[in-house]
């Protein structure tokens, strides 16, 4: 467990994650592009000469940076964008101190732009038919319709946890729910997921 704590620790500070590829979760980034520009890759160094060469100031802000990804290190899925984020207030003030230079700063503004706007066009073209499915669309689409809550009904768990929609969507009576729910054995992540309620089974497929 030490190595792989260790492993997603530095995963936080790898390339890929920083400026290329960003969270393998559609939910908290979009896929392909990173959550900082590669445009500021030279800033961030320079930024980060200067906060050393500063020593008082450098220990604070090297100590958050390091710190940050910590508690996202003890979960399952890292690195993650979400869970690291008190990394990114140390980062923006690296790449500020990085871009004092003029000639840098206009020259990671342009690209950065040219990036905003492939990112712009990705996000509004695209975004939403590859990953509705990630923000479990289908299970608005299934539980806004009427149900013929007689019979029973088999509901896929593929996409996380469908009770929770199920229960938002048609109103279900809270009581009831109590009164009915059938949980699943605790995983080894220390969850427990609904295997039922009412008239709807929750299945793994």
């Amino acid at each position: 467990k030490a190595i792989q704590l260790t492993r997603n620790y530095l995963s936080h500070f790898l390339p890929q994650f920083l400026f290329t590829h960003g969270d393998a979760n559609p939910m908290s980034s979009f896929p392909g592009f990173g959550l900082v520009s590669w445009a500021l890759i030279p800033t961030f160094f320079i930024g980060l000469y200067f906060v050393i060469k500063s020593k008082n100031q450098a220990f604070t802000a090297v100590m958050v940076l390091l710190l940050a990804p910590v508690a996202a290190s003890l979960t399952r899925e890292s690195p993650h964008a979400l869970r690291s984020f008190l990394m990114f207030p140390v980062l923006s003030i690296l790449f500020g101190l990085g871009a004092r230079n003029r000639i840098l700063l206009v020259t990671a503004v342009i690209f950065m732009a040219l990036q905003f706007e492939n990112y712009t066009y990705n996000f509004y073209q695209q975004y939403n038919y590859l990953y509705s499915k990630d923000w479990q669309l289908s299970y608005k689409q299934i539980f806004t319709q009427p149900i013929d809550q007689t019979k029973s009904l088999e509901v896929s768990d593929e996409y996380a946890q469908p009770y929770i929609f199920t229960l938002y969507y048609q109103k279900y009576d809270p009581v009831k729910f109590r009164q009915t729910v059938v949980y699943n054995p605790v995983s080894e992540w220390g969850f427990s997921t609904v295997k039922s309620f009412g008239n709807f089974v929750f299945v793994k497929k």
